[in-house]
């Protein structure tokens, strides 16, 4: 037999119970549909409400301008001013200051390839294939190989179509 002391009736329903899963429920007068309840375990379940300044939503946590959502997205910020964190989205899993991942300045996708619309990279950088566009400058280049402006590099002297300079 089961033992529970109850107030109110409906959605105003408050229990106590020493058996059926649930040591505390509000909010329905059925244990196990009841809005809010903790388990004789100590487990909390509440459909909506606020902790330490984070509001508890059915699908998410929200504090401020963050937001952790159940479909495993953090955004931290608002508008275009944001970081995002998603293992919702389609093609990409960060994006930063923009509200649009295809569209934001600095993205990465699922497979690693990344964006960065305005960057200064120090250190050391290894690629294996790329290109650049526009003016490049450097103080030293090390080229074993390749074309530049017509004429061709090879390891050990430069080729115009017209003579072999070593």
């Amino acid at each position: 037999s089961s033992t529970a002391l109850t107030s109110g009736t409906g959605p105003s329903t408050v229990g106590l119970a020493t058996s059926g899963g649930y040591a505390i429920y509000a909010g329905d007068a059925a244990a196990g549909s009841a809005p809010f309840s903790v388990t004789p375990a100590g487990a909390l379940s509440a459909s909506s409400g606020t902790v330490g300044g984070w509001t508890l939503g059915s699908t998410s946590l929200t504090g401020g301008n963050t937001t952790i959502s159940n479909t495993g997205d953090i955004t931290v910020g608002t508008g275009s001013n944001i970081a995002r964190l998603s293992s919702s989205d389609a093609a990409y899993r960060l994006w930063l200051g923009g509200t649009t991942a295809s569209t934001a300045p600095f993205r990465v996708t699922s497979t690693g390839s990344f964006t960065a619309t305005d960057a200064n990279i120090t250190g050391t950088v290894t690629a294996t294939s790329g290109s650049f566009t526009g003016t490049v400058v450097t103080s030293n280049i090390t080229a074993t190989g390749g074309t530049v402006g017509g004429w061709t590099l090879g390891q050990y002297n430069l080729i115009s179509g017209y003579r072999d300079w070593e």
